[in-house]
């Protein structure tokens, strides 16, 4: 089946946009695995991230408790050192350790010792039994002999506190003596602050006391989140726990705009570049077959092109051969050459060319098979009244139409020749035989 000019050009078209529709799908759906991916990575870092916030905590609380602690077993050991060093020791605590806010030591639950003095002088002498909110905290301590860990509370002086207690009985280990008790006051926010890793945003996370699993209370945090956490994650410390609940979301997370942005213009600019070398290398292919198919010279269907046609149209069953050769050669065209040079020659041969082409059938094919001859293959030619008819409008075409070259005019006289297929002419090699011999016979004729 042979197409037509705009056939293949409506076929390229058709084709180029299945590509490139194919194309784009394709790196959408690979800029859509890649975000897809990128997400995916960032809430593995969320998730790290809260971890880590969450091992901070409990190394901030155990070393703010170990710290209590060894203040606790020096003064059970030399209750003295209170008296004689307390600005100096507490001062030492409070420069290593930044988010301790005060120390105040409570001998018999009244606050005798608090440092730094300074903002806190509102503390000193305050006794515990006169604020049952945070007497409670000093009486769990004292009754179960173990850290206490409050819920952030106002403190008198001013700001929000997290309260570390740790009482203290002189006949330790026996605990029967209570002596009182040291109280680390942390500051809650900046506690929070120093553990929490940076790109973390807080608006998505909750810290909750679950103590009493039936009664959690929130502590810090946006308190929708307990009820939406995608992960929750345990603060253990001796005398309680927290949990830290977080929830991802991927509109906060950073966006790797610049990734994605590069694999969508390179994606683009392999589907540009795949369609062109395509393109080229089908053009390279079109063109060379073009030449190994085309008369250089006029352009026409050359030897090798016709005779695979005439293969095609000997193959065809018996019913179907209804075709014919015309075999022509050009009288006289020696003369031209040697009257005019080759160039004339060359210019004969594109007018004759030109002409049959003009004249015949678009489904017939006219080929040059070298020289000054030529081959018409005459399709659904049923008699030879109908090869009478187009060999007679041939010559009638050049009677009417001379050759002009420069100054010089003359006539274009062609020989001949012609065989219809049929049953019994079914070799190519009989049938230009047969068209040789009419063609031949018609050149002596002529001359």
């Amino acid at each position: 089946m042979r197409f037509t000019k705009d056939t293949r050009r409506l076929f390229m078209v058709v084709i180029s946009a299945l590509y490139f529709a194919a194309g784009l799908i394709a790196a959408q759906r690979i800029i859509a695995v890649v975000a897809e991916n990128n997400d995916h990575q960032n809430e593995l870092q969320f998730e790290q991230q809260v971890a880590v916030f969450r091992s901070n905590l409990e190394s901030a609380i155990y070393n703010d408790i170990y710290l209590a602690a060894s203040f606790a077993t020096l003064v059970t050991v030399k209750p003295s050192i209170i008296s004689e060093q307390w600005d100096t020791f507490a001062e030492a605590i409070t420069r290593q350790y930044t988010d301790i806010t005060s120390i105040s030591v409570y001998p018999n639950d009244v606050i005798s010792y608090v440092y730094p003095l300074t903002g806190n002088e509102s503390a000193l002498g305050l006794d515990f039994r006169n604020l049952p909110k945070q007497y409670k905290i000093v009486e769990k301590a004292r009754e179960t002999q173990n850290v206490v860990i409050s819920s952030p509370f106002t403190l008198v002086q001013g700001g929000t506190a997290i309260a570390i207690r740790i009482p203290i009985f002189a006949d330790y280990p026996q605990n029967n003596d209570y002596w009182g008790g040291i109280s680390l006051l942390i500051n809650y926010d900046l506690h929070l602050q120093q553990a929490m890793p940076s790109g973390l945003p807080p608006d998505f996370l909750a810290i909750q006391d679950i103590s009493n699993p039936l009664s959690p209370q929130l502590y810090w945090g946006n308190p929708a989140i307990p009820n939406t956490a995608t992960s929750s994650l345990p603060v253990r410390f001796p005398g309680g726990e927290w949990l830290l609940s977080a929830r991802y979301e991927p509109s906060a997370a950073p966006k790797q705009t610049l990734t994605v942005n590069i694999i969508r213009y390179v994606s683009y600019g392999l589907i540009i570049l795949v369609y062109l070398m395509v393109l080229l290398l089908y053009r390279a292919f079109v063109r060379t077959r073009r030449l190994a198919y085309q008369d250089e010279l006029t352009k026409l269907a050359n030897r090798r092109y016709v005779m695979k046609k005439l293969h095609e149209q000997v193959e065809q069953p018996s019913n179907k051969k209804d075709f014919a050769v015309l075999l022509m050669d050009v009288n006289k065209f020696k003369s031209v050459n040697d009257a005019y040079g080759h160039d004339a020659g060359d210019k004969l041969l594109k007018f004759i060319a030109h002409g049959l082409k003009d004249m015949l059938r678009t489904t017939d094919t006219v080929a040059r098979l070298g020289g000054d001859e030529f081959l018409v293959l005459l399709s659904r030619i049923k008699d030879e009244a109908a090869i009478a008819k187009v060999i007679s409008t041939i010559q009638d075409y050049f009677a009417n139409n001379r050759f002009e070259y420069k100054q010089h005019s003359m006539p274009v006289s062609l020989s001949i020749g012609y065989a219809m297929a049929n049953n019994e002419t079914t070799e190519i090699s009989e049938l230009l035989h047969a068209a040789d011999q009419v063609m031949y016979a018609n050149k002596q004729a002529t001359r």
